[in-house]
């Protein structure tokens, strides 16, 4: 289980982290050539969309962006905590161990660009709810809370 756990968070981490340097490559191809080419036709037809990069200085919705260290450290604080619920799941053998993993591999892709960028880059937005723009990352964070509120009623 702990190998599965481990793959879960570093695919996620690196499927975070590559989709956004990938976006923000052909944007910048984009605005370099004016030539669009294809970010990818299978986003382009689904319910979530691919748009122009944002950096978000701050938590959801720009919370905490005038305080980025303190932000910093709620987020590592957050990481730390759900790591360490991790392990004592994993010890535990409990079946909320994946979607822990799922929210770790979400908050680590933020928590790594945000440690090393100063921001996090959001470029998916859906049909439904248009003014909120997020990630992979975010996306995973979702899921994986989704999954726990599954798993505990279950």
């Amino acid at each position: 289980m702990i190998f599965l756990v481990i793959g879960i968070v570093l695919l996620e981490i690196f499927i975070d982290l590559y989709t956004k340097y990938k976006v923000k490559k052909h944007y910048e191809i984009f605005d370099k050539t004016g030539e669009t080419g294809s970010v990818s036709p299978v986003l382009k037809r689904s319910w979530i969309r691919i748009r122009r990069p944002i950096l978000n200085n701050g938590a959801f919705l720009g919370f905490l962006k005038r305080k980025p260290v303190l932000l910093n450290f709620l987020t590592g604080l957050s990481v730390l905590f759900i790591l360490l619920s991790l392990i004592y799941f994993l010890i535990e053998k409990d079946s909320i161990s994946i979607p822990l993993a799922i929210v770790l591999g979400g908050g680590l892709g933020n928590f790594i660009e945000r440690v090393s960028k100063g921001s996090v880059t959001d470029f998916l937005h859906s049909k439904l709810i248009r003014k909120i723009v997020f990630n992979f990352a975010d996306l995973f964070i979702f899921i994986g809370g989704i999954f726990m509120i599954i798993s505990l009623f279950f």
